[in-house]
C-alpha cells in the first residue's frame, strides 16, 4: 500500500507545478511578471522548478519579452547544473539559444545551440536532438 507514495508524492508535486504554471499563465496576461518572479522564490529547487523556468522563458520568448526570458532561461541553466538536471539545462541552453535568435545575435545563439546539442546527446534526448 506504501510502495506507492513515491509515485503520488511525484505526481502531487507536477499537478501543483502544472497548477501554478497555468495560474500564472493565465495571471500575466496583462499583469506584471514579478509577481511570477516572487512565487518562483518559494518553490523548492527541484526538476520541477528548472521546468517551470525554462517554460516561462519561451513563453516570454514568444511574445518578444527577450530581457526577462533570458533571465529565467539563465536560470533554468544554472538551477540545472546544480541539480545535475541535463535535460533541464540543454533545455535552457536553446531557450537561450532561440533569445539570440530574436536579437539577430546568430552567435551567441549558435554556442547556445551547440551547447544544448552536446547536452541532448550525453542524455541520449533523440527529441532534444532533433
Amino acid at each position: 500500500m506504501f510502495k506507492n507514495s513515491n509515485i503520488l508524492k511525484q505526481v502531487n508535486t507536477r499537478f501543483w507545478y502544472s497548477l501554478i504554471l497555468t495560474s500564472a499563465f493565465n495571471f500575466c496576461i496583462g499583469q506584471n511578471m514579478d509577481s511570477i518572479a516572487l512565487v518562483l522564490r518559494y518553490i523548492k529547487e527541484d526538476t520541477g522548478k528548472v521546468n517551470l523556468l525554462n517554460k516561462l522563458s519561451r513563453q516570454l520568448s514568444n511574445t518578444g519579452d527577450n530581457e526577462r526570458s533570458f533571465k529565467f532561461a539563465d536560470e533554468a541553466v544554472k538551477l540545472g547544473k546544480k541539480l545535475s538536471f541535463i535535460r533541464g539545462e540543454a533545455s535552457g541552453y536553446r531557450n537561450l539559444g532561440n533569445i539570440y535568435i530574436n536579437e539577430s545575435n546568430y552567435s551567441k545563439a549558435m554556442e547556445c545551440y551547440f551547447t544544448a546539442l552536446k547536452k541532448f546527446e550525453e542524455i541520449g534526448d533523440k527529441q532534444g536532438i532533433g
